[in-house]
């Protein structure tokens, strides 16, 4: 690691379902450099999903964790500090006490993007990329992001998201969902695949008669 106190540098920090992540980057020249990246697995998906909200152990080892990362962007010389969170705060019914404990015991706001903010961002970075792309960027195309709570959707017609959709069910809260119903059962398989065919059919139903030129996944796992 090159660290310099000297250099200014800004921290992105994303608190998600199964990883605390952390992106350290610089602007250099107009462009946004990467100094470092850090991953840290956490459960608060797994409980959140299961219990409805994150426990006092996991609070204490996230606030733990944090503070790691604090002693990190400190050796940094970081200056600017955002701190996010998706599904799984966003679904917690303890989240402000969560947030509020982050703030006394960390020093750190934290922002929960709702679900259309948190798709925006992804949806806008996933253009960005598209249009990088000669070949297909003013084609028709189908963009999907699979996270671990929810599954996201958007038709770009070459110009504009026309169209877009939001399904509240992601890998890890799949295996949660039914893990329950169908972990003594030889026939989980089959529950799981009834389960996916029908949000395979939903999100058919919407797209019925939609031709694409290109389909562009995204997701952390």
């Amino acid at each position: 690691m090159n660290k310099k106190k000297s250099s200014k540098c800004g921290a992105v920090i994303d608190i998600g379902s199964h990883l605390l992540k952390m992106r350290i980057a610089q602007l250099r020249k107009g462009e946004i450099v990467e100094v470092d990246r850090l991953e840290y697995p956490l459960h608060l998906g797994h409980e959140v999903f299961n219990e409805g909200k994150i426990s006092f152990e996991s609070l204490r080892e996230l606030s733990q964790i944090l503070q790691g990362y604090s002693e990190v962007m400190e050796s940094y010389g970081v200056e600017q500090i955002r701190a996010v969170a998706t599904t799984a705060l966003r679904e917690a019914k303890n989240r402000a006490y969560i947030i509020d404990q982050l703030k006394i015991q960390n020093d750190l706001t934290v922002q929960v993007l709702e679900d259309d903010q948190e798709k925006t961002l992804i949806y806008s970075e996933m253009l960005r990329s598209l249009q990088e792309m000669e070949q297909i960027k003013d084609q028709d195309t189908l963009l999907t992001y699979i996270g671990t709570g929810s599954i996201g959707i958007a038709l770009y017609d070459g110009k504009n998201v026309v169209y877009s959709q939001s399904i509240p069910v992601g890998s890890l809260k799949l295996r949660d969902v039914l893990y329950t119903a169908g972990e003594d059962s030889e026939n989980f398989h089959v529950v799981m695949e009834e389960y996916l065919d029908a949000i395979i059919e939903r999100i058919g139903t919407s797209l019925r008669g939609v031709q694409t030129s290109n389909l562009v996944f995204t997701g952390s796992d």
